[in-house]
């Protein structure tokens, strides 16, 4: 997850604790958003945690639910 999230552009670090189910990101918010750095994630082993906010946060095409 931390090499997902320092490969985004903008991101300058990442610090992440998978015990306590969170990570810290430095970035630039005119060059990366929130949204973008959740889905990088989403492709590498999601916490549930981290699910529940992807789900919060994605937006459904067709009227679907996130999974």
């Amino acid at each position: 997850m931390k090499r997902a999230l320092e490969g985004l552009p903008g991101a300058t670090s990442a610090r992440v604790s998978l015990g306590q189910e969170r990570a810290i990101v430095d970035y630039d918010p005119r060059a990366l958003s929130i949204a973008r750095m959740l889905e990088a994630i989403r492709g590498t082993v999601v916490l549930p945690a981290v699910r529940r906010a992807i789900q919060r946060t994605s937006r459904p095409r067709s009227g679907r639910q996130p999974r």
